[in-house]
């Protein structure tokens, strides 16, 4: 399974662009779903919530986002990597491709990175502007998310599929399934320097 992650701030466009994203992939290949880390949380608190109260409404109240954030939170104390083993048993088996969407925490963007998935981090930017920014996103030594600046591009859903395809191009370990079969390869679409 090739894992994309996809982290930013709250309206920064995280679902929207990986429902377009599936989209497109599922142009190529047969499996591409998304399951956002939430989603476990999602079903845990609908247990304990009246039927008519549905945890996946949008948008979300303000007092179930916060039932959410606690709930959330309270897992992690027990366990920081609790809604990583949840998501990991609700996928175990599948293949294809698996978008999540919620990226937030260290710890979630170590367990898509050290699986040579790739993380995405979404930004706005200009609010004028249609888009945004998309970047990769590295770890670092104080806990934050770095962006990597050379790999940043104002971005379509294609833009933002050329630069997985790309990512999965430069892996020394390859992830499966391989994108884009059809698009030249990084190398293939350098220029050559031919300084004599």
């Amino acid at each position: 399974m090739f894992i994309i992650a996809i982290a930013g701030d709250d309206g920064r466009g995280k679902s929207t662009l990986a429902r377009n994203l599936a989209e497109l992939i599922s142009k190529e290949i047969d499996c591409c779903f998304i399951r956002p880390f939430a989603e476990s949380l999602r079903r845990e608190v609908k247990a304990f919530l009246p039927s008519h109260i549905d945890p996946w409404q949008k948008p979300t109240p303000e007092w179930l986002r916060d039932l959410l954030k606690g709930w959330g939170a309270m897992r992690r104390a027990e366990d920081p990597d609790y809604w990583i083993q949840s998501w990991r048993t609700a996928t175990l088996g599948l293949g294809g491709v698996a978008i999540i969407d919620d990226l937030r925490y260290l710890n979630e963007m170590n367990f898509v990175q050290g699986r040579h998935g790739i993380v995405l981090f979404l930004d706005h930017g200009d609010k004028r502007r249609l888009g945004y920014e998309l970047s990769l996103v590295r770890p670092h030594a104080d806990q934050r998310f770095l962006v990597d600046p050379v790999a940043g591009h104002y971005a379509s859903t294609e833009m933002a599929y050329r630069l997985i395809v790309e990512f999965q191009q430069r892996q020394e370990v390859k992830a499966f399934p391989l994108l884009g079969q059809s698009l030249p390869s990084v190398a293939e679409r350098q220029p050559s320097d031919r300084s004599g």
